[in-house]
């Protein structure tokens, strides 16, 4: 795949759910803390509201409950590591420092989270990646940007109304692996960080949604949903857009 000067992506992630052998213990997150002070000793805590899906008579029923986790940021804030109840996240900001660098990453905090909360096994992995694509006005002299010169992923108007949308939010879930697997992609418009600029996300999610189906290696599926995820990347976008990817950061 090509490494490119001015790479698009604002942040990449990998979350784990858990699946417990025993209720969550709520020292983890301060044991977890004293293992990798020395890289994460920014801490901070988060809370929101989480729906947790019980099953009764058949039926399903959404419950809400206020969930909460642990953040820890290194001293530059641009990597950290989030545990909750049964989860763990590993997040990374811009500069990203490459798959070399953020597989070993997750393989590390995955392994010291697994030691201390002895899971029974995992229930969901997620590996994203979120894109900020500008494309500059300036390219066009004028004239309107239209999406299929930069995606060959975009929304489609009828043939008698006009082409060029002013916002838009498209997604489409594509299953891998039998089932086992899907890839969420999203092109959606956002605020541009300078004027005369058209902005858009391209947010990418490669999970499991069936752990059932087959025996999982944890790294070996990591690798794969990463190599699916860089293939969706490249295939998405045009030569036009990624000549803006090469252009020396100013």
């Amino acid at each position: 795949m090509p490494k490119y000067k001015n790479p698009p992506l604002v942040e990449a992630l990998c979350e784990f759910q858990f699946e417990a052998g025993e209720p969550f213990d709520n020292t983890i997150p301060g044991l977890f803390y004293a293992e990798i002070k020395g890289e994460y000793p920014i801490k901070k805590q988060q809370r929101g509201i989480d729906f947790k899906l019980n099953q009764a008579d058949g039926k399903f029923e959404a419950t809400p409950g206020i969930s909460e986790k642990s953040q820890f940021y290194n001293k530059e804030e641009n990597a950290l590591i989030q545990i909750g109840t049964n989860m763990l996240a590993v997040n990374t900001l811009t500069p990203y420092p490459g798959w070399e660098a953020f597989k070993p990453m997750i393989t590390k905090h995955r392994e010291i989270y697994q030691q201390l909360a002895t899971p029974k096994g995992i229930k969901r992995i997620g590996l994203r990646y979120i894109n900020k694509i500008n494309i500059p006005e300036k390219e066009h002299e004028g004239s309107v940007i239209e999406l299929k010169d930069y995606f060959t992923f975009i929304p489609q108007t009828p043939k008698a109304l006009p082409s060029n949308v002013s916002s838009f939010n498209l997604k489409v879930d594509i299953p891998y692996n039998d089932g086992r697997d899907t890839i969420i992609l999203i092109l959606a418009s956002t605020k541009p960080d300078k004027e005369n600029t058209m902005a858009v996300f391209l947010d990418i999610d490669y999970s499991i949604v069936n752990n059932s189906k087959t025996a999982l290696d944890e790294n070996e599926w990591i690798e794969e949903a990463h190599s699916n995820i860089e293939m969706a990347f490249e295939e998405i976008l045009t030569d036009k857009c990624r000549a803006l990817f090469m252009e020396t950061i100013q």
